[in-house]
């Protein structure tokens, strides 16, 4: 049982690939625009969806986020992500959906904010840790791309320019949907979503 517990790390390790973790303010970090962003306040332990978007190749989502106050539960961490899905919906009892899912957990100042992804894929669930930030930095930006080629890449900035980003391989889920899910948070929240050329189209 051991031996096909380590196998399964090493096969999701195998297709995570990080590509950048920088100390330098990337060049979309900006301060949030509170007169045209969402004010949201979703209590602990409930989710909500206040933004979808369509999917094709090449989409990306980004989301700049401004954290008021966490709501905390002690089963659920106040989260905010992005979910490239097949349906937009979410849950293990959901038939035929898949996602990949990019998500921001607020914890307290001793264990740092986490980041990491989670695939759900034929009723089996992947979680591939990407970073920890002991920063306290209360504004971030996440964003999420998918490439037609089968991979997922993702992004997180601070507003003190801490960022990195990787991605995942996972070729055989194809999004139609990308959601903002919103869990246990208040704050200020404005995402968008464009779709790349194909001369500009990158995995950071």
């Amino acid at each position: 049982m051991s031996k096909y517990i380590y196998l399964l790390i090493a096969l999701a390790l195998a297709s995570c690939t990080t590509i950048e973790v920088s100390h330098r303010a990337p060049p979309e970090n900006r301060m949030i625009d509170k007169s045209s962003a969402l004010l949201v306040d979703t209590p602990a332990a409930q989710l909500t969806k206040p933004y979808t978007f369509p999917v094709q190749n090449q989409t990306i989502v980004t989301c700049r986020f401004q954290l008021v106050q966490p709501h905390y539960n002690d089963d659920w961490y106040p989260a905010l992500a992005i979910a490239f899905s097949r349906l937009g919906e979410f849950g293990n009892d959901v038939v035929g959906e898949q996602h990949v899912k990019f998500s921001a957990y607020f914890t307290d100042g001793t264990l740092g904010r986490r980041y990491e992804v989670t695939t759900w894929d034929n009723e089996e669930t992947v979680i591939t840790p990407f970073m920890r930030l002991k920063d306290s930095e209360r504004e971030i930006t996440l964003t999420m791309t998918w490439h037609e080629d089968g991979y997922f890449s993702y992004r997180v900035s601070q507003s003190n320019g801490t960022s990195g980003s990787a991605a995942i391989y996972r070729p055989n889920i194809a999004p139609a949907v990308a959601t903002v899910l919103v869990s246990g948070i208040r704050g200020y929240l404005d995402c968008d979503s464009e779709v790349l050329s194909a001369g500009s189209a990158t995995l950071n």
